[in-house]
């Protein structure tokens, strides 16, 4: 809420209870839908968010019995869905109008995934990861993003460890090696579905 209240540049002491500062923010949001302004709310990484906070944004979306002009879109790991349908948030799960899955990347864009992300972190030397570093970081990260992002952070640093200027096959399974997610997905498929 105080977030909202900042991006609606509210006027509030950082010390108002939770209630008031909720009563604030709706006000504002109901003068707002008077003047027929509309607002998007968007929030990044929202699996983390408690159930209480997704059902008092569930009540902002829902202050008059018109349209609010309030949209929330919320972006978050798969870990969101499972979030959504617990009972507390049965209302919220009811109104979301769209929900999109970001497919895996497949190993031709995997790499430009990659070739991408040292282009805007201002990397325009040589190619950095070696063929076989992308097939590897390919299949260790099942083209995730997430994990794509944490196998090359790792590798990266391995490789500055060591004083290399490219990323080998040898440098992605250094970081595979210090990833424990990847050691628990292989532990919990060997479990379900013996591989």
């Amino acid at each position: 809420m105080h977030a909202i209240a900042e991006e609606l540049q509210l006027q509030h002491d950082d010390s108002l209870s939770y209630k008031n500062l909720f009563r604030l923010v709706s006000n504002a949001l109901i003068n707002e839908q008077e003047r027929h302004r509309k607002i998007v709310l968007f929030i990044d990484e929202a699996q983390a968010m408690p159930e209480e906070t997704l059902a008092a944004l569930y009540l902002l979306t829902t202050l008059s019995e018109k349209t609010s002009n309030l949209k929330v879109v919320l972006f978050g790991q798969p870990e969101l869905n499972t979030l959504l349908e617990q009972p507390a948030l049965h209302l919220l799960r009811r109104s979301v109008s769209s929900i999109y899955t970001l497919p895996p990347l497949d190993r031709t864009s995997t790499g430009a995934y990659v070739n991408f992300r040292l282009s805007k972190a201002g990397y325009n030397g040589n190619t950095l990861f070696t063929d076989t570093a992308i097939d590897t970081l390919f299949a260790a990260s099942q083209g995730i993003p997430r994990m794509i992002n944490i196998l090359c952070h790792k590798a990266m640093m391995v490789a500055y460890g060591l004083g290399d200027y490219t990323i080998t096959k040898t440098h992605i399974e250094r970081a595979m090696n210090d990833t424990d997610s990847l050691e628990r997905e292989k532990s919990l498929k060997q479990r379900l579905f013996g591989l």
